[in-house]
């Protein structure tokens, strides 16, 4: 099982067995039966032995999920697209057979699933499937400024999964859905960290299972769950937190998996990265909500990290942004609301 970074330690939710009994799902969490998000994944390992997943549909015949779902643990080895199989979004398992297999499987190139339990930093499969299966809920994958945005709101997100109630339950024949609160997302590439309610969470089996930002006219797939730690599952560690990638920030793989299934490439640019113009000069809090973060009148914002590529291209303070050549600028902020603990968030823009 896996586990991860900085100070916290994140363990991997994938369930391993024969096919289990009916049991309640993702721990303290609401019935999805019938959710467009979710589906179940079961990979065929011979014997009728199988480990027990959960995916998001992105797109009718895409699925997105954890890489360590589908890759051999200790090694890069990936499973046969064809012992991959998904059932239908929402659906109770009881007494029901798969509606479609992978076609093919997409992970990093070189991606090794640990056998020592940790979670790695590309732990993100995309599965284009033999036939589509339904219509999802999701309009697009969520942008990496849209999840820093919200992890600096402190807005609210949601999983689904098909886990465990606990270390030694069954996994679940129904999905089920939290709300987990952001607490850390620092750019392209790493981890978005949540916490959830005590005695609630992610357990095994809900590896690769969707996280859902919901906007007022949209519902954004960031990415899917990696791992988790603390109460209900790992209760030695005290820290209760859910891990996920955001698919957004492996564009490549995400245009793979659009091409073998038929749909334009650009689909997976979700929205475009803002240009700061070049010799101009940007407030912290300017750049932070031209960079889409939601900003309020009461909000205090400074700059605490600053990298240039090539070096000349920009340089800050504490309090503004020197946007001076063409380039690219990632900026770590930390922005604090009052009466609460501020947040780091980090995102890149381009000058031109």
């Amino acid at each position: 099982m896996k586990k991860l970074i900085s100070g916290i330690s994140i363990f991997s939710l994938i369930s391993m067995g024969f096919l289990a009994t009916p049991a309640q799902g993702v721990v303290g969490g609401a019935d999805a039966t019938g959710s467009g998000f979710v589906v179940a994944i079961r990979v065929d390992l011979g014997s009728d032995f199988q480990t027990a997943c959960t995916g998001g549909l992105w797109k009718p015949n895409i699925v997105v999920t954890a890489a360590h779902c589908v890759v051999e643990e200790g090694s890069t080895n990936v499973y046969p697209a064809s012992s991959i199989h998904i059932y239908a979004q929402g659906i109770n398992l009881t007494n029901t057979r798969p509606v479609a297999n992978a076609s093919a499987v997409i992970v990093t190139e070189g991606y090794k699933n640990s056998s020592n339990g940790y979670v790695q930093p590309n732990d993100i499969a995309f599965l284009v499937l033999d036939k589509e299966i339904g219509i999802p809920l999701v309009t697009r994958l969520a942008s990496e400024a849209e999840v820093a945005g919200a992890t600096a709101a402190v807005k609210k997100m949601y999983f689904f999964g098909y886990g465990q109630t606990a270390a030694k339950s069954d996994v679940s024949m129904i999905p089920l859905t939290l709300s987990q609160t952001p607490s850390q997302y620092l750019g392209a590439k790493t981890y978005l960290y949540g916490k959830t309610a005590a005695n609630s969470g992610a357990c095994f089996g809900d590896s690769g299972g969707p996280v859902i930002l919901q906007t007022e006219t949209e519902n954004l797939l960031i990415g899917p769950v990696a791992g988790g730690s603390g109460t209900p599952c790992y209760p030695e560690l005290k820290t209760r937190a859910v891990l996920s990638l955001v698919a957004s920030g492996f564009t490549s793989l995400a245009k793979q998996a659009l091409a073998l299934a038929g749909y334009p490439a650009e689909e997976a640019v979700t929205i475009a990265r803002p240009d700061f113009k070049k010799k101009t000069t940007y407030s912290a809090k300017t750049a932070a909500k031209r960079l889409g973060y939601p900003i309020a009148a009461s909000t205090s914002v400074s700059i605490v990290g600053l990298k240039a590529k090539p070096a000349a291209a920009c340089s800050a303070t504490a309090s503004k942004v020197i946007a001076k050549s063409k380039g690219t600028c990632t900026v770590t902020f930390s922005v604090k609301k009052k009466g609460k603990a501020a947040k780091t968030v980090k995102t890149s823009f381009s000058i031109k």
